[in-house]
């Protein structure tokens, strides 16, 4: 849609559907090897926070990072890189009801779809959804699916 998209994982197992999602460029975090370009907007998406001065890094001169997660645990980060990088760090709440409709027609518009992986509403079907949840194994929304 318009943007160069690149994307970080602690994993290089996650390339592919990174790429598939429209990712142009995958990058390990850690990994030296490859080095990546200063992004202007860095969207955090993990359940904690990052390694700050990881985070920091990657994001250019006047760049925003937009956590859309919440952990409620103290922000701990390099106020004066912040600062001298001219950096914004922001929060995400809920969109109001009109910029969710305009989100959701959007995506209708250009097909985009969530990708769940649907368990049975049974006990099997909760206990094998919680343990794949458990081992890291759950990628982006399980969905308990009623029988008809």
């Amino acid at each position: 849609m318009g943007c160069h998209v690149t994307a970080y994982s602690h994993s290089s197992g996650k390339e592919e559907a990174a790429r598939n999602l429209g990712a142009s460029d995958f990058q390990v975090l850690g990994d030296t090897s490859t080095s990546s370009r200063a992004v202007d907007c860095l969207l955090l998406t993990g359940s904690q926070q990052p390694d700050w001065s990881q985070a920091l890094s990657l994001v250019r001169r006047g760049g925003v990072i937009s956590a859309v997660t919440v952990d409620s645990s103290e922000l701990r980060c390099s106020y004066g890189e912040v600062l001298m990088n001219a950096m914004r760090i922001q929060g995400s709440l809920p969109a109001a009801p009109n910029v969710q409709r305009e989100m959701l027609n959007f995506s209708a518009l250009h097909g985009i779809k969530p990708i769940i992986e649907t368990f049975p509403f049974t006990e099997d079907g909760i206990n094998e959804a919680m343990e794949k949840l458990r081992q890291g194994r759950m990628r982006y929304r399980g969905v308990l699916a009623m029988e008809a």
